[in-house]
């Protein structure tokens, strides 16, 4: 009897197929036991997303990070964009910037009216029924007609097959928010898609990003229309997670501690992040969701925070919304 147990590594540092042939032979035996392995490498993270823009826009985006053809290609564009890679991420020839996390896309894009903040997703929940019981810190910017959109932090949660909004004026949690601020929204379902119907009718998305959920809402095609995020209500982590992201205008990479955080902006001319500037003190938004802070950034303007494994969203400049989100290399 021949036993043959093999432990290997090889690293491969080139992209495509590749033809593997092991032999083994015996003294003792007659023959020669041979196998065959075909393999063609991949990314895991390319593939089609569906991304929403912060401005409402809603697009579908298919990316390639395939070491000899990095590009991606969004639905809005006519043709496939190409991007690099320094030390701030991945980058666009027009300034645009992307990073990968757990299942999701996010960064800065240029679609023709200057950069816009957005996060694209795969894995989108198609069971309302595991739904049930979800609640979500829903950040909102709403059209207000004239001005700044009108951004509200606010919980939202899924019993059965409704949809409750709260849309109190000060902070609340679902056990708290008043039933004269809740609205309540039927859900009806077309696949991936969940549609909502009460004082009004929209569509959301319920992804998976890595081990949490994201609630999604676009309903514009790049105006300054509705757009809406929701993270598990979650505590502040222990430790002391990064993002990388877009908030003050600025690319940015963002260092929390138990109650405040620290940023370093990228600086082109040098293709890194600068020094990191003082702490920014964090603390709980009281009344509000569990995880909601808040604080004051180094430009004076009071912002709300919270942070799922994935993703951070907080509310930026008057009418909008930032997001950060941890990364891949």
């Amino acid at each position: 009897m021949l036993t043959i147990k093999i432990v290997a590594t090889v690293q491969i540092d080139f992209d495509g197929p590749i033809d593997m042939r092991m032999t083994a032979s015996s003294g003792f035996a007659t023959g020669t036991t041979q196998a065959d392995s075909h393999v063609t490498l991949a990314d895991a993270r390319d593939g089609y997303y569906v991304l929403f823009g912060t401005s409402g826009r809603v697009a579908n985006v298919t990316i390639s990070f395939k070491p000899s053809d990095l590009h991606w290609w969004v639905s809005s564009d006519n043709t496939p964009m190409p991007f690099s890679l320094d030390a701030g991420g991945y980058f666009f020839a027009n300034g645009s910037r992307v990073a990968a996390g757990p299942d999701l896309l996010h960064g800065t894009y240029d679609f023709g009216a200057g950069p816009e903040a957005f996060v694209a997703v795969r894995q989108f929940e198609s069971d309302l029924a595991a739904l049930d019981g979800a609640t979500f810190t829903l950040f909102s910017a709403t059209p207000s007609g004239t001005g700044p959109r009108a951004v509200a932090v606010q919980p939202a949660w899924i019993a059965g097959s409704t949809l409750t909004l709260c849309q109190d004026t000060v902070p609340r949690t679902a056990a708290t928010c008043p039933t004269t601020a809740q609205a309540h929204y039927a859900i009806t379902q077309d696949g991936v898609t969940f549609i909502a119907t009460g004082a009004d009718t929209f569509r959301f998305f319920v992804a998976d990003t890595g081990t949490s959920r994201v609630l999604l809402r676009g309903d514009s095609n790049g105006s300054e229309g509705f757009f809406a995020i929701g993270l598990p209500p979650a505590a502040p982590s222990t430790g002391s997670p990064s993002f990388l992201g877009t908030t003050l205008g600025a690319w940015t990479f963002v260092q929390f501690a138990s109650a405040s955080y620290a940023t370093a902006a990228y600086q082109p001319s040098t293709a890194n992040f600068g020094s990191f500037s003082a702490a920014v003190a964090l603390q709980e938004v009281a009344g509000g969701p569990t995880g909601l802070r808040q604080g004051t950034r180094s430009d004076g303007v009071a912002f709300e925070t919270a942070s799922s494994s994935a993703l951070t969203v907080q509310t930026g400049a008057p009418g909008e919304i930032d997001l950060l989100g941890t990364f891949l290399p």
